[in-house]
């Protein structure tokens, strides 16, 4: 009776341990995975790195221009929206600019005509005169680097807010337009900064113009003045979308993971296979990991060397080999990665080395 008992206690025991082992993974494969990232404004650059490889959707608004906040009350352009996917390789980063909202403008007591509103950050135009308020910044996501040139989205902001106005006889209501119209552009390259507001001879309102991929136009004067929202642009993405006058303040961005699980690690490859070194030579392998989505990515700096030889071949943890004596010996390269499963999967390879 006392084995059987015995027994009974060892199974239960080795059950236990197998029910504890497992719970990790259990753990794991419930934990929640965060797939959306917001960018609010800061006034800087905002740097993003993709946690897996897979499809992201880039969405941006555009920042609102500045409201004329004088006897008219007039708000400022709301600023445009842009959004598109593409295939992102885990490690890749992007760098993620919020436009600011536009500076509100007011009408002086003492009739001055040098006040400045400042256009909202990321390529806001500057308002002028007596109640000429900021444009709004524009929003945009680069890849590559943070030079202008590199933006692949981009949502326009709204022109300033301006006054209707009594001019020749005739009454023009004149308010901004929205953030991503396109229809008036600055010139190419002024998504940068959008237009800045001029003063007229005779202290005129001069609202500023929308940041954008162009920015919006911001036109001076006399009475009657108004601003332009900035374009948008969605560059080479797919599934896109553009829209003007959808946000009011400051602008936003997001970046939403969209089936990055489906990537899964399908193979390695290795530059070279079979090395021929001399003495005191060396070279540099390079591996490659290929996806299930057809994607990417260098894993050289990430696998796990080994030679079967340290007295002919050595190899460093950057995949560099160095001949060290003549003879043959071989390097084990090994790396692991966790698939949509749960599980993790376990690739390696093999390169022979001859030193002469």
């Amino acid at each position: 009776m006392r084995n059987g008992k015995t027994k009974k206690i060892s199974r239960i025991s080795v059950m236990a341990l197998m029910t504890l082992s497992l719970m990790p993974w259990t753990a794991a494969a419930q934990e929640t995975v965060k797939t959306a990232t917001e960018f609010q404004y800061t006034g800087d650059v905002q740097t993003w790195t993709a946690p897996q490889t897979g499809t992201y959707r880039l969405e941006t608004w555009g920042a609102q221009g500045g409201a004329n906040t004088s006897r008219y009350e007039v708000s400022g352009g709301l600023g445009g929206y842009a959004s598109g996917e593409l295939t992102l390789n885990e490690g890749e980063e992007l760098y993620v600019y919020v436009g600011g909202k536009g500076t509100d403008s007011f009408e002086n007591i003492d009739g001055s005509c040098e006040s400045i509103y400042a256009g909202g950050w990321n390529g806001g135009g500057d308002g002028g005169g007596t109640a000429g308020p900021g444009g709004g910044g524009g929003s945009d996501i680069r890849k590559g680097s943070t030079e202008i040139s590199d933006r692949i989205i981009v949502a326009g902001g709204g022109g300033g807010g301006v006054d209707p106005a009594y001019y020749m006889g005739d009454i023009y209501e004149l308010g901004s337009n929205n953030g991503g119209n396109g229809n008036y552009l600055y010139e190419e390259y002024a998504g940068q900064s959008g237009t800045i507001g001029l003063f007229g001879s005779y202290c005129s309102d001069t609202a500023g113009g929308g940041g954008g991929y162009w920015g919006g136009q911001s036109i001076s004067g006399d009475d009657p003045v108004s601003a332009f929202g900035g374009s948008n642009f969605v560059g080479s993405l797919y599934n896109t979308s553009s829209l003007s006058g959808t946000q009011a303040g400051n602008g936003m961005a997001r970046i939403t993971l969209l089936d990055g699980l489906v990537a899964d690690l399908s193979k390695i490859t290795i530059n070279e296979r079979m090395l021929s070194l001399n003495v005191g030579g060396g070279t540099q392998l390079v591996v490659t990991a290929y996806y299930s989505n057809g994607s990417t990515r260098d894993i050289t700096n990430l696998v796990t060397y080994r030679t079967s030889n340290t007295n002919i071949l050595s190899v460093d943890g950057t995949g560099y080999v160095s001949g060290i004596n003549r003879g043959t010996a071989d390097i084990s390269i090994t790396y692991s990665e966790k698939t949509s499963t749960g599980k993790t999967k376990l690739v390696s390879s093999r390169v022979r080395g001859t030193v002469y």
